[in-house]
């Protein structure tokens, strides 16, 4: 990993996705399996809307793709990134490959009924 001489070793990453491109999914569709780990589907398909949910963690795992891009070449695959609650609620980052040790995130993630937004910050340890 070559480390950029423009910035403090800091990524970050935005993104933002209308919830209406995840309304009537169904938790086995194809789509969703090439993007979220059965965890988040779970976790997702638990809730009283499931398509805010879908809409913030492809959000969150959006943003950590941008927050990585000024570290790595290549591009992380969806399911490699896995957004877990803790027990007080907060989201947590898990990059489900060599990447995964090599960095610190921060993660906020937010939905109302038609948007969700997530913003992500990555540091090397």
């Amino acid at each position: 990993m070559k480390k950029s001489k423009t910035t403090n070793y800091i990524g970050v990453g935005v993104d933002i996705e209308q919830t209406g491109r995840f309304i009537n999914k169904k938790i086995n569709s194809p789509l969703l399996k090439r993007i979220y780990t059965p965890e988040e589907l779970c976790y997702c398909f638990n809730k009283s809307r499931p398509h805010e949910s879908l809409a913030g963690r492809f959000a969150a795992k959006e943003s950590v793709k941008k927050a990585l891009a000024i570290f790595v070449k290549q591009s992380v695959d969806h399911k490699e990134i896995e957004i877990k609650i803790n027990g007080s609620g907060v989201p947590l980052i898990y990059v489900k490959n060599k990447l995964g040790n090599k960095f610190n995130f921060s993660l906020s993630i937010s939905h109302t009924k038609n948007m969700a937004i997530a913003f992500v910050i990555a540091t090397l340890k």
